[in-house]
């Protein structure tokens, strides 16, 4: 037999993608369609640390009463323009294995590359989820006008009147609101809460569909951290933060879809087989802008709200709203 070279051990790169993409696949469906476009995952290649947005600041007072017997000057009005950015997140993986476990494994190349692609895949996902988690609770509390927080109040448990208080913070403009997200915990609360519901066929129907009646709009649970408020309510109590999003709340985009490296580290016992990859992808909040002073945040800097500024004139026309309860 002919001598084995870098060619027959290398990572088969279009088995790896195979199986990163798909896993990514599965799991676009809870941002984009199962939000109701509230939470996006988009392909938008950009080489910068960040990408900014300029647009026009809404003007109020530019229309005026007209005196149809003057013939005055009068002082012109201007629309000011501002910025919102979003900010870019570098990440990379690493993993290496002994050739020598591969072959007592019986694992071929194509079936541990293909693994590889799975897991950093689902890697990939989650790292979406609790991103996006941390920074929209981060903003979504930064400004009293999008949050409400009954913590401190007498009755301290999420309820269905509490939920339709926080969404008439958004007041006329509620019907932007196009999903919810919420921890396990206060959605299975309201799941017993709509057994007993005092109205025609919410019981019913929270039955017969299997689902909990949510004010109409769809419900992504996740059990992210970023959701939770330790000792929120008392020691050894948490709470919990109900997100209240609008269309476009958040945005996810793979800008980076980077590169990947794999081969044979000589000079140890064993050969060692790496695998080592990187990405990018920024993330940015409606309405709000990240600090441009900060390249490459850490999550502790993400999840720090003087990183953030609104950048609108009305409250209504950001990311929406935010109940933070006990359960």
């Amino acid at each position: 037999m002919g001598i084995g070279t870098n060619a027959d051990l290398k990572l088969r790169v279009e088995s790896y993608y195979a199986g990163m993409m798909d896993e990514l696949a599965k799991n676009i469906a809870i941002f984009n369609e199962r939000s109701g476009g509230a939470v996006r995952l988009i392909n938008e290649a950009s080489s910068n640390h960040f990408t900014t947005e300029q647009f026009f600041q809404y003007t109020t007072g530019i229309v005026n009463r007209r005196d149809t017997t003057s013939v005055d000057s009068i002082t012109p009005d201007k629309l000011t323009m501002a910025d919102i950015s979003d900010t870019k997140l570098n990440r990379n993986y690493f993993l290496s294995y002994t050739l020598d476990s591969l072959r007592k494994a019986g694992l071929s190349q194509a079936d541990i590359s293909e693994k590889i692609g799975m897991n950093v895949g689902s890697e990939i996902t989650n790292e979406y989820v609790e991103r996006a988690m941390s920074v929209l609770v981060t903003t979504l509390t930064k400004q009293a006008a999008t949050y409400r927080d009954i913590t401190a109040a007498t009755d301290k448990l999420i309820t269905y009147n509490e939920m339709i208080d926080t969404m008439s913070l958004l007041g006329d403009s509620a019907n932007r609101f196009t999903a919810l997200v919420m921890h396990s915990k206060p959605f299975f609360k309201l799941f017993k809460d709509s057994l007993t519901v005092e109205t025609a066929n919410v019981a019913g129907v929270a039955l017969y569909n299997a689902s909990v009646p949510t004010l109409g709009l769809p419900v992504i649970v996740t059990d992210s951290s970023s959701l939770v408020v330790a000792d929120g309510i008392s020691t050894g109590v948490n709470s919990y933060n109900t997100l209240f999003l609008t269309d476009s709340a958040l945005s996810i985009k793979q800008s980076e879809l980077g590169d990947v490296a794999s081969g044979v580290e000589r000079g140890k016992a064993n050969l060692v087989y790496e695998v080592q990859g990187e990405y990018a992808y920024n993330i940015g909040v409606k309405g709000f802008s990240f600090s441009t002073g900060v390249e490459n945040p850490t999550d502790a800097q993400l999840a720090s709200a003087t990183n953030w500024t609104y950048a609108l004139n009305s409250h209504k026309s950001g990311a929406g709203a935010i109940l933070e309860a006990g359960v």
